[in-house]
């Protein structure tokens, strides 16, 4: 794990989300989430959605984590969700995708709509409406084609 922490640092810039993941037969890979919470902690965005995921879900058997432990972890730590995964099988993979795609998706929306909203209040230097921001119209008062991009 060490040699993966410096590497690590770089992506955490930037990051909309994180999944902290551990091994649910591996107690060893749990207790280290805490070290690896505190690099988040210090290098992602304060406003970063944590998933937390628990690998190797068909192997029940050899389970040495158990979820409502991960639930207590999450809770505590103010983690976003909890999940448990099996990358063998495929088990629960697409909905932990799925879920952190739509709710980094509804997450831009209401951040584009409040810049829209922001934008929109500002007033132009001369205190007239801006024709270029005007619905349907291009700089110069020509109205837009339909279809396209530009």
């Amino acid at each position: 794990q060490e040699s993966f922490r410096s590497v690590t640092r770089i992506f955490y810039r930037g990051a909309h989300c994180v999944f902290l993941t551990y091994d649910i037969t591996r107690d060893e890979t749990f207790a280290n989430l805490g070290e690896w919470l505190k690099e988040i902690q210090q290098h992602a965005a304060e406003d970063v959605k944590i998933y937390l995921i628990g690998n190797k879900s068909e192997m029940e058997e050899q389970r040495e984590v158990q979820f409502e432990r991960a639930i207590e972890f999450a809770k505590a730590q103010g983690i976003h969700k909890v999940f448990e995964t099996s990358a063998k099988t495929g088990n629960n993979v697409e909905d932990v995708f799925s879920c952190s795609g739509k709710e980094l998706f509804v997450q831009a929306e209401k951040e584009s709509e409040e810049a829209k909203k922001d934008e929109e209040s500002k007033p132009t230097p001369s205190g007239k409406i801006d024709e270029r921001h005007t619905l349907g119209k291009r700089a110069g008062g020509k109205k837009k084609k339909k279809g396209g991009c530009c």
